[in-house]
Formats: C-alpha cells, structure tokens, sequence
C-alpha cells in the first residue's frame, strides 16, 4: 500500500517535470487538487467531413490514435504504470473530453485523507498553543 502511495509522489513529480511539454504537444491540463490530466481533443476541419461520413467509427479511431500517441510518450518519461483513463466523453459532434489520473484511486484518497488528519492536528495544536499564551500574556499582565 505504501509503495502505491509513494506511486501517486512518483506521477506527481514526473507530471511536474513534464507539465510544459504535456501542455504544448497534448494540450493537458493538470488538476492539482484532484491529480488528473484532462484535455479536449478536437477533430480538425479538414477531417470533418470524413467524420460526418464515417461517424462515430471515425471519431473513435482518432481517440484511439491520440491515446496511442500519449501511451508512447508517457512510456518514455516512466509514466505509462501509474496513469489510467478516468474518462471519455463527448462534448459535440467534434470534441471529445479526455480525462486522466493516477490508476490507484483508492490510495490517492487514503493519502489526503491522512494529510487532512495531520493538517487538522497541527492546526489544532497551534490554536491551542496561541490561546495558551494568550492566557500567559493575560495572567502576566494581571499579576503587574
């Protein structure tokens, strides 16, 4: 479970390293808060009529031929077994919605779980920590 954790550090910091290129070459975005890469593919108009033709065979193998290019290249910078399609929609007849994320789901949420846990104890423990000098300072100040 833990190597899995440290997985989602891994995707993390190889998205990081490759946002730029991600961005230029694919057109993803990266969702910080939920860790997932998303892009909107678009048929081009040259290509439109044969997709007017064709249909949805068409589109489908333009979806298959993107994610085929993006597998080859997420192999390339150690990607390709920590990431996993989260979704495919459509969006119009020429747009389609490409969502990403890390392929263990479950143990991304258990470690924001975890950091939500530590971060409420930490703040608790620095509140507590002021009110407690806030009490010193007043008790100071009433024994002067």
């Amino acid at each position: 479970m833990f190597k899995k954790i440290l997985g989602y550090f891994k995707y993390r910091n190889i998205i990081r390293e490759n946002k730029e290129i991600l961005a230029k070459r694919f057109g993803f975005r990266y969702d910080w808060l939920y860790g997932r890469l998303y892009t909107v593919l678009s048929i081009p108009e040259d290509k439109q009529e044969v997709l007017r033709t064709y249909g949805y065979e068409f589109l489908d193998n333009e979806v298959k031929k993107f994610l085929t290019t993006i597998d080859d290249y997420f192999f390339t910078i150690g990607l390709v077994d920590n990431i996993s399609i989260s979704k495919i929609d459509r969006i119009d007849a020429v747009n389609v919605l490409i969502v990403l994320r890390y392929r263990y789901k479950i143990h991304q949420a258990f470690l924001y779980t975890i950091i939500a846990i530590v971060l409420i104890i930490l703040t608790v423990t620095v509140v507590s920590s002021f009110i407690k000098l806030l009490m010193m300072l007043i008790n100071f100040i009433l024994t002067i």
